[in-house]
Order: structure tokens, then C-alpha cells, then sequence
């Protein structure tokens, strides 16, 4: 299978059973444009020229493009055969313990974010009363314990999350301190990132965070007014003005002196009320942020959320978005969902089962249930054990096992699977009711993401090979 595809004027071809991307002339592209499942007989690539050659196919020049892709075929470089299957995934890299925990280290927050999934519930009133919950010491330090108890392999990492994870800060700087000691006398490497909503921030915890944590996500979405729309506190006060000096503060310095493995981004949200959001992008990038992401927020039911008729307007500003970075000498940010290492890239088995949610990967609730990501914390049909008692639901486990691009229906014949490796589990629940049945909409805007990503590699290699001829 192949994908034909033009972006920024370059007629690009994905194979996607190998990954290579192949930069063709307009006439090979004329020639593959209708055949993605299999290759045309010359007959077929000389009629598919013909309705745009008035004066007749240039023979030689189809014979010469025909040899061309009739070598890269032969190499199985171009429209290769099926390698994959689940038995194959199994020996590439058999599933072996815990990678990484998410920390519900506070269900409380003190911001009621319209689109936010802890807008409402047992997220509570942001200040510990009602039913906003913190966890305990205790309980995060026997999350550290699950951790190193069931991990596999060296590296391992945990993610403080919320609500507001600052909230419950005290808690936050005991689990690192114990994490560390536990770490070092199991002999592996532990990580620690933190999303926040940047609103509690302040020397003390952007002197902790840039030295203890390994990457920090702070949520803001972009233009003043744009933020303020949806991200403010119980009184209707807009959070931008609060949230944006001390952002500003902890990346600076953490750009400026990083010690070891440091990073971070800056995370956005667009919705009906941004699809102009490329002038986002440029706003946090012009306050001199480098590291940028922008989600949208798909679903029913309210008018922010982005449905099939906001697409066509999405799909065109993705573009847009591509351009305007591409005409750049030098960007000087980068966008997460425009960045693909074609080279040193994730394996094929990540590829194949993504974020490892529900076997590899675990969130904690603050009472110490586990469920396999943030999204699925309190739904009790995906509680998965506890910290204490370890995985008590081994078929939820067994099906997230084999949730992936192999067995999902939708997948078999998309193009983009290794690329998006099937999407986000709990978006195609929540849209579906069905972890194999992806949300389509979310699966339309990451295959244009995907595109623009390859567009713009593209673009850059034939820009250094211009520079070093």
C-alpha cells in the first residue's frame, strides 16, 4: 500500500509497510495517483497521462519514470508486501512490566476550564473541600514501590497529574525525594514530569520543577483572549495574566542552565472559537516558547467542540500552519504534531501498540486504584487493581494487549497506522464505546498532521542538500 499526497507544492509518496517517502515528479505522480493497493501495468500509467496530454504521452518519458518505479518495486521498496502480524509483534518485543505511572496526585482544581474532563465530578472545588481529593503520602510512596516492584526495563517514569498537581505540592516533593532514594538502591533511571495549569507557580516550585522534573507541560491556549474564553477560575476570571510570568520564568531558566535531560511544553487547546489557531502558535512562539503543542477538543454535545463540518476549516489551517513554518529561514519553535524522525523514530513495536496504556502504563487514583490512563480514572468498569493487591483485572488487561493497528478494522487499511500507531484508547471509547473503533474525526486531523509533518522533512532534506551542493 502506498499514499500519494501534495504538500507545499512537493508530490510526496508514503510506502507504508516500510516507512521510506519518496519525492516524485509530477508525471510519477500522475501515474500513481489512483493506484494505492497496487501497482499500474504500463498500459494503466499511460492512460491515467493521457487525459492530461492533449499532444499525445511522451513515450520516452513514461518509459523512463515506468523503469524508475519498477525498481523501487522490485527492491519491495515501493508498494512492499505485509511483514507485521500480532504473532510477529509478540517476538519483536514481548510485553515485560510497568513503564511509567500517572500520579492523581490531587482531583481537585482551581480552575473550571469549560472543556476540561475534570470540569465537573469528583474533581471537586479545587481547595480539598467537597469531594476534591488529594492523595497521601503514603499512597503515592507505595505507587513508587508498584513501580520498581513490576517495571521492565531500566528506565521507568512517573507523571504527577490532577486536577492542579500543585495543589498537593508537599506530597509532590516527598514522592521525588523517596523515588530517588528508591531508584538509585534498584539500580534504574526514574523520571518524573508534571502537568500543571500554571496558576500556582511560584520561585519555590519553578526552582523544584526545573530541577527535579524531567518535563513539564503548562496548559496555556494561546492568544489572551482566547484563553480566557475557557480557562478561568470559579469567579469567571480569565487565567492568562497569572499563568503567563511564571511560565515565561520557568522555561527561561530552564532552557537557559538545563541540567541532564530537561523539557517541556507548552500545551494548547483550539475549539470552534480558534480555527484560526495558527495565530496561537505564533503568539506563544512570538513570547519566545519553542517547545508547542494545540489539541482539539472533539465531542457532541457543546458548540466548542470540533465536529465533521469544523474539518474542512481545520484541515485548512493545518496546511496554513505548514506553510507559514516551512517559509521560515528559521522557525525557532517547534510544533509536536508537525515533528517526525524518519530516521530514529519509535520501533515497530511501538508503533504497533502506541502509549501502552492498560499494561505498560497505569494511572493511580488518589486512594491507589489503577486504571490504564487519566482518562478512564473512576469509570469502575476499567479499574484494573490497586497498588496494593497489584492487577486483579487481567482480561481489561488482556484487551488493551491487543488493542493496536493490527486488530482495530479501521486501521487495517490506513495508510497512517505506523505513524499513529491507532489513536487514543479512551477517545475512541468516549466516542465509539469501543477501544477498536477510533474516533474518525480525530483519525481525519491526524492523517493531515501526518502529512504536513512529512511535507515539511521533506522540504528540510532537500533544503540541506541544496546548502551543502
Amino acid at each position: 500500500m502506498i499514499h500519494l499526497f501534495s504538500q507545499n507544492g512537493l508530490q510526496i509518496a508514503v510506502d507504508v509497510n516500510t516507512g521510506n517517502i519518496f519525492l516524485f515528479d509530477e508525471m510519477t505522480a500522475k501515474i500513481l495517483a489512483n493506484f494505492p493497493d497496487r501497482p499500474p501495468t504500463l498500459e494503466e500509467a499511460r492512460a491515467e497521462l493521457a487525459g492530461s496530454c492533449p499532444e499525445g504521452v511522451d513515450e520516452a518519458a513514461l518509459a523512463g519514470a515506468y523503469a524508475e518505479l519498477q525498481t523501487l518495486i522490485d527492491q519491495k521498496m515501493l508498494y512492499s508486501p505485509e511483514f507485521i502480524d500480532e504473532e510477529t509483534t509478540e517476538k519483536l518485543h514481548p510485553r515485560s512490566g510497568l513503564k511509567a505511572l500517572c500520579l492523581h496526585v490531587s482531583h481537585g482544581c482551581n480552575l473550571r476550564c469549560d472543556y476540561c474532563f475534570a470540569h465537573q465530578g469528583d474533581y471537586g472545588d479545587g481547595n480539598g473541600q467537597g469531594t476534591a481529593r488529594l492523595m497521601s503520602p503514603e499512597v503515592a510512596f507505595r505507587a513508587v514501590d508498584f513501580l520498581m516492584e513490576n517495571a521492565g526495563r531500566e528506565n521507568v517514569e512517573i507523571d504527577f497529574f490532577g486536577g492542579e498537581p500543585l495543589l498537593n505540592f508537599e506530597v509532590i516533593k516527598e514522592t521525588v525525594a523517596y523515588g530517588r532514594k528508591l531508584a538509585k538502591k534498584k539500580n534504574r533511571n526514574l523520571y518524573f514530569t508534571l502537568t500543571t495549569n500554571g496558576t500556582l507557580l511560584d520561585e519555590e516550585k519553578i526552582s523544584f520543577l526545573n530541577r527535579e522534573m524531567h518535563n513539564v507541560v503548562i496548559s496555556i491556549d494561546g492568544r489572551k483572549e482566547v484563553h480566557d474564553r475557557f480557562r478561568y477560575d470559579a469567579a469567571k476570571n480569565g487565567s492568562y495574566d497569572r499563568i503567563l510570568p511564571a511560565a515565561l520564568k520557568l522555561v527561561r531558566e530552564r532552557e537557559k542552565n538545563p541540567p541532564g535531560r530537561r523539557d517541556y511544553f507548552i500545551r494548547g487547546t483550539f475549539t470552534t472559537e480558534n480555527l484560526d489557531f495558527t495565530g496561537d502558535v505564533l503568539h506563544l512562539a512570538g513570547l519566545g516558547f519553542k517547545r508547542l503543542s494545540l489539541e482539539p477538543v472533539t465531542g457532541s454535545g457543546a458548540g466548542y467542540h470540533i465536529g465533521r463540518e469544523h474539518l474542512p476549516a481545520v484541515l485548512d489551517e493545518y496546511d496554513n500552519l505548514a506553510r507559514v513554518i516551512a517559509a521560515r529561514e528559521k522557525p525557532g519553535f517547534s510544533f509536536y504534531h508537525f515533528q517526525l524522525n524518519l530516521y530514529e523514530g519509535p520501533c515497530i513495536y511501538k508503533r504497533i501498540t502506541a502509549c501502552g496504556a492498560g499494561f505498560e502504563y497505569f494511572a493511580v487514583s488518589p486512594e491507589g486504584d489503577l486504571y490504564p490512563c487519566h482518562q478512564f480514572v473512576g469509570l469502575p468498569q476499567f479499574k484494573a487493581g490497586d497498588i496494593w493487591e497489584g492487577i486483579k483485572n487481567l482480561c481489561l488487561v488482556e484487551t488493551f494487549k491487543k488493542t493496536n493497528v493490527l486488530t482495530k478494522p479501521a486501521c487495517k487499511n490506513c495508510w497512517a497506522k505506523f505513524f499513529c500507531s491507532g489513536g487514543c484508547h479512551a477517545d475512541a471509547y468516549f466516542t465509539n464505546n469501543d477501544l477498536a473503533t477510533p474516533n474518525e474525526i480525530t483519525c481525519i486531523m491526524q492523517r493531515k498532521r501526518i502529512e504536513c509533518a512529512l511535507g515539511l522533512e521533506v522540504a528540510r532534506r532537500i533544503k540541506k542538500q541544496e546548502d551543502s551542493a
